[in-house]
């Protein structure tokens, strides 16, 4: 596998596939995007870790906030948008170390509509990551 150039500390990935997140965490890995990949299948517990790397309360010294939170566009919520309520709620200073990249298996334009109220989303992208997709960010 090719090496990137750029290196970040880590990036987070929420979805429910488990099959698809370990797909992508070994392809970030491989291609050394990131050091640490924090893969959460549950929405409320990534939003747990990141409040508790926001106020330093990580069990582990050395674990950074992400670069990237990658995103299933369609993972199950109780009302779809619970999740980007409450990751509002969070310190500015944590969101604004953090893009956003929302993945999808089908790219129309009205699956954006309820989303784009949010404007932390910094990039919609077709799953599954790819090389390609990396290069880009």
């Amino acid at each position: 596998m090719k090496q990137l150039n750029s290196k970040y500390d880590s990036v987070m990935i929420i979805d429910d596939d488990e099959i698809e997140t370990f797909i992508d965490e070994r392809l970030i890995k491989g291609y050394n995007f990131a050091k640490n990949v924090y893969v959460y299948n549950s929405p409320k517990n990534a939003l747990d870790k990141l409040k508790n790397l926001s106020f330093g309360n990580s069990i582990i010294p050395d674990e950074k906030i992400p670069k990237y939170l990658f995103i299933d566009l369609n993972i199950p919520i109780s009302d779809g948008l619970d999740f980007w309520e409450e990751y509002e709620s969070l310190p500015e200073s944590l969101k604004n170390e953090i893009e956003i990249i929302m993945l999808t298996s089908a790219l129309k334009p009205n699956d954006f509509g309820k989303w784009k109220r949010f404007d932390r989303i910094n990039k919609y992208v077709q799953k599954p990551l790819s090389e390609k997709i990396l290069l880009q960010l």
